[in-house]
């Protein structure tokens, strides 16, 4: 790593990068993570290259918009320019009409492209001056390498006039996570909007919501060019942790990559040290680990490798070799 002892101001205040662990061999082309709790940069790989950001600037979009102080009831009309942008989007036709908090949910749940136009347009009156207000933003908390044209994160023309960075995703997830409407749609894993005559439901892209134990909340993004990308936050222990991953090469992937990077995988599994051992499929297979039958993963489940392991302790032990952890095997197997 070549950031050392390296000081950067920003809007979470004096960050220090001292001698940070080694970067983690991912497939993403760019990533940080910040304590925000301690005001500390964890870990990052290329975290002030420009590169394209897809719709996490969404989640900037959405800071504007309510800092902007428009009331969530306001009502706004869709304008053509708004029906002509490319997907992801609501199918929204000209005329339309939707409350702000709608808009809001359908660009922080769905991602919906024309949704942003419209936000956009409602509070600067147009998709350029919306952008001055992003930049204007960006500025202020702290961005250090990002330009912003327009409100979805959409493709520029041309591309490169268009981008962000690792860093800059990172501070701009810890702003958005100051904002209570934020955080509360962010976690929803569906909503609906009702118009007349139509009910639009939406649907997150966040995989992450699944995850029973970690609540992590955030935005994700893909094009052509930016591939998947994800700007975010998440709460562990008392500690506000921001990531943001760009340029991952599949989305299955990338979801393994934000855990990895967040330090979030289950601990190995361990024989207990005291007390009766149960008779359980993960404790089968560390005493057959143990004792150098078994060299599988220790998931649970009592697929084929295991099955063989089984059978090669019994033959070994002079036991009936079916495979089946009757209790005659369990009795030898658990013996120390």
């Amino acid at each position: 790593m070549s950031l050392k002892n390296l000081l950067i101001m920003s809007s979470l205040g004096l960050i220090f990068l001292s001698c940070m662990a080694a970067e983690p061999s991912l497939g993403c082309q760019a990533y940080c993570v910040i304590d925000a709790t301690s005001q500390t940069m964890l870990k990052s790989k290329s975290h002030l290259e420009k590169m394209p950001p897809a719709s996490t600037i969404k989640l900037l979009t959405a800071i504007v918009v309510l800092d902007s102080k428009m009331p969530l009831d306001r009502m706004l009309t869709v304008s053509k320019q708004a029906t002509l942008v490319e997907a992801t989007h609501l199918s929204l036709k000209e005329g339309d009409q939707l409350s702000c908090r709608d808009l809001l949910l359908a660009i922080l749940v769905q991602s919906a492209n024309d949704a942003a136009i419209v936000l956009a347009e409602g509070v600067a009156g147009s998709v350029e001056k919306f952008a001055e207000l992003m930049n204007q933003k960006a500025t202020q908390i702290g961005c250090q390498n990002s330009f912003f044209v327009n409100p979805n994160g959409l493709p520029s023309n041309p591309p490169s006039k268009q981008y962000s960075c690792a860093y800059d995703l990172a501070l701009i997830a810890y702003t958005a996570s100051t904002f209570p409407v934020i955080r509360e749609m962010l976690a929803m894993p569906k909503a609906t909007i009702q118009m007349p005559g139509r009910t639009i439901t939406l649907k997150t892209h966040n995989e992450l919501l699944k995850n029973p134990k970690w609540l992590i909340l955030g935005k994700t993004g893909y094009t052509k060019s930016s591939l998947n990308t994800f700007a975010g936050f998440v709460e562990i222990n008392g500690k506000l942790l921001v990531i943001s991953v760009l340029a991952s090469p599949k989305r299955k992937i990338m979801w393994q990559e934000i855990v990895s990077l967040l330090d979030l995988q289950p601990a190995a599994a361990t024989l207990p040290t005291s007390g009766k051992l149960e008779k359980t499929t993960t404790n089968i297979q560390l005493l057959l680990q143990k004792k150098g039958y078994y060299t599988g993963k220790i998931d649970g489940k009592l697929g084929p490798q295991t099955q063989a392991a089984i059978k090669k302790f019994q033959e070994a032990n002079g036991l009936t070799v079916d495979g089946v952890v009757g209790p005659k095997t369990w009795q030898k197997l658990s013996q120390e």
